[in-house]
C-alpha cells in the first residue's frame, strides 16, 4: 500500500479504467483497473484526479493491475482556472515522468500544490514553483545570473532551455530579458512575493523554454483551456 494519485484515466473495454498513477514509492505508473466501471465497484467515484489515494498493485510488465484503492481523504476542490491548473500540473507530470522511477520530492510537493489551488492562492506564481521542483527532480536547474556578476554581464541576456543564460544570442527560438530583471526573478521567492506582471510574464517565458525539451513538439492540452 502507497499513497497516491490519479493523474490521468481512460476507458478500457466496456467495465474497466486504465489510470496513469502518481504514487510516493515508485513515481509514475500505469494502472488497469478491472470493472473499475460496473455499478457495484467499490472504485467508482474514487479514482478521479485530485483525491488522496492509498493504493496496491501486482505485476511484472509496464501496465500493472490495481487490486486496492481507497480514498484518504476528499477531493481538493478546484474550481475554474485553478482546476485548469490542476489539469496542467497532471499533463506536465504525464508528459516529462519516465514510469516507475521514484521522485519523492516531488510528490511531497504535489499535495501542496494542490492546496494552494484550492485555496485559491495567485495560479501564475504556484505554477512556476511547482515547474522549478519538477526541473529539480530531472536533475537540470540551471543558475541565475548574480548580483556580483553584474559588471561583467550585458544589459540584455538571452535564455534558451538546456542551456540556460547567455550572453550570446543563438537565433529567435530564446527569451529576451534585461539582465537586472533577470538577477531580480532568481533572488525573489516565488511562492510568497508579490509577482509584478512584467515579472511573472517573464518567469511564464523562462519556464517554458526550460521544460520545452522535456515536453516536445506536441502542445499540452491543458494550456488550450487558459485560452477559452
Amino acid at each position: 500500500m502507497q499513497p497516491a494519485f490519479v493523474l490521468h484515466r481512460w476507458d478500457y473495454q466496456e467495465t474497466s479504467l486504465i489510470i496513469d498513477c502518481f504514487s510516493q514509492e515508485e513515481g509514475r505508473v500505469r494502472l488497469l483497473a478491472k470493472g473499475a466501471k460496473r455499478k457495484n465497484s467499490s472504485w467508482k467515484g474514487v479514482l478521479q484526479p485530485f483525491i488522496p489515494l492509498n493504493v496496491q498493485w501486482g505485476g511484472r510488465g509496464e501496465l500493472k493491475t490495481l487490486t486496492h484503492a481507497d480514498a484518504l481523504s476528499q477531493s481538493y476542490d478546484l474550481r475554474s482556472d485553478f482546476l485548469y491548473s490542476g489539469f496542467y500540473i497532471n499533463e506536465l507530470l504525464q508528459r516529462v515522468l519516465p514510469q516507475q522511477v521514484a521522485v519523492p520530492g516531488l510528490f511531497e510537493c504535489y499535495p501542496l500544490i494542490l492546496q494552494r489551488l484550492a485555496d485559491k492562492y495567485p495560479i501564475e506564481s504556484t505554477l512556476r514553483w511547482f515547474e522549478w521542483q519538477l526541473l529539480d527532480e530531472l536533475g537540470s536547474v540551471f543558475e541565475w545570473p548574480q548580483v556580483e556578476h553584474k559588471q561583467v554581464l550585458p544589459d540584455t541576456l538571452f535564455f534558451r532551455g538546456g542551456s540556460g543564460f547567455s550572453a550570446d544570442y543563438i537565433d529567435s527560438d530564446c527569451v529576451t530579458i534585461r539582465r537586472d530583471e533577470a538577477i531580480e526573478l532568481g533572488q525573489l521567492d516565488w511562492l510568497n512575493d508579490p509577482l509584478s506582471d512584467q515579472q511573472r510574464y517573464n518567469l511564464k517565458r523562462i519556464m517554458r523554454h526550460a521544460l520545452a525539451p522535456f515536453i516536445g513538439d506536441k502542445p499540452l492540452r491543458a494550456r488550450a483551456l487558459f485560452k477559452r
